[in-house]
């Protein structure tokens, strides 16, 4: 019995893992494209012709003036940072849904945890064509 109460805490735990992961990631996300966004405005200034100085926020808090080529500079590092963490959370996500669907034997948590995990063809398998001998 002590086991049972055990095997459902821990898919309870995981549970909300796995809800709190994906609100994570959501807000992850929103920062992304916020950052992706920003650096778009900046390109359009640029080809406009009016590139100039941009005031911005520093991470302390305070407004500062830099170079727009800085400014798209770290607003490139800032989305390659997050769709790390992005693909980061997805990993732990997966890794605790198979979790998940092994604590809970959901037959059908199961089939949607390994398509879940499918990885995508490589140039070279998706180029292959098979031959007539």
């Amino acid at each position: 019995m002590d086991q049972m109460m055990e095997l459902a805490g821990e898919a309870e735990t995981l549970g909300e893992d796995i809800v709190a992961m994906e609100l994570h990631r959501v807000e992850l996300d929103k920062g992304r494209q916020q950052a992706r966004e920003g650096w778009r405005a900046l390109q359009k200034l640029e080809r406009s012709g009016k590139d100039g100085p941009i005031w911005c926020m520093s991470d302390t808090g305070l407004f500062i003036k830099k170079p727009s080529a800085e400014v798209q500079k770290s607003l490139e590092e800032e989305q390659k940072r997050l769709a790390g963490l992005i693909d980061e959370n997805l990993a732990d996500t997966k890794q605790k849904m198979a979790r998940l669907a092994w604590l809970e034997n959901n037959e059908d948590l199961k089939k949607w945890s390994a398509t879940f995990n499918l990885k995508p063809l490589s140039r070279k398998e998706a180029s292959f064509s098979p031959t007539d001998d």
